[in-house]
């Protein structure tokens, strides 16, 4: 939730603001289960409108008018997180915080920099370095067999310990533009956004 929000409020989409509070319930990648939860709570109100979203499934999942289900066609989220860019601008940010002003500015975030290239070039093949669209951002598991590797390596070198975890990798859409943002990740948005369009709220 905290991923699509910072990429729609990246896109300035509409979608933005039916993410701020919206009725959420995880299921992990389970569409049986948010089946289950959806129907049971549509013996409350028969008109409930769901929006189920999974991580890539070996099986298509169902989808219907009342319940819209749908998989990222890459591994998971993290995947349209592009790596590649995003973790270089968060270098750069953490060496302007750690060079305390403008003298050492230039020479800390270009040490810092030049880890994250060493990082990356440690732990992404370099024809994923060239093409965004390469297999391996498709099926490799960002969340956990990519990011801890790259943020562990870039660590070691530069020594402060790592306060970026898992539950912080959103953060990372901030160092993208608009531009960036895949169309998968558009598409899931707008998917939202029309499922949303159809709730009618219980007065």
């Amino acid at each position: 939730l905290a991923t699509l929000r910072a990429f729609a409020e990246l896109l300035g989409h509409e979608e933005a603001a039916v993410l701020e509070r919206p009725f959420v319930h995880y299921v992990g990648d389970r569409p049986v289960e948010a089946r289950r939860h959806f129907h049971g709570l549509r013996e409350a109100k028969p008109d409930l409108a769901g929006y189920a979203l999974f991580d890539h499934l070996d099986t298509k999942p169902a989808s219907g008018h009342d319940l819209v289900e749908h998989m990222w066609p890459r591994r998971e989220i993290e995947n349209y997180l592009s790596p590649s860019k995003t973790l270089i601008g968060y270098a750069r940010r953490e060496g302007e915080k750690a060079a305390g002003g403008p003298l050492f500015e230039e020479a800390e975030t270009a040490r810092r920099v030049e880890a994250m290239e060493q990082a990356l070039t440690e732990h992404v093949p370099p024809i994923a370095r060239r093409n965004l669209d390469d297999a391996f951002w498709l099926e490799t598991k960002v969340s956990d067999q990519l990011l801890p590797r790259v943020l562990s390596s870039f660590f070691d070198s530069v020594r402060p310990p790592n306060p970026l975890r898992k539950a912080d990798y959103h953060r990372l859409v901030g160092f993208l533009d608009s531009s960036d943002v895949h169309e998968d990740v558009i598409a899931v948005l707008d998917s939202i956004l029309a499922q949303f369009r159809k709730a009618r709220p219980r007065r």
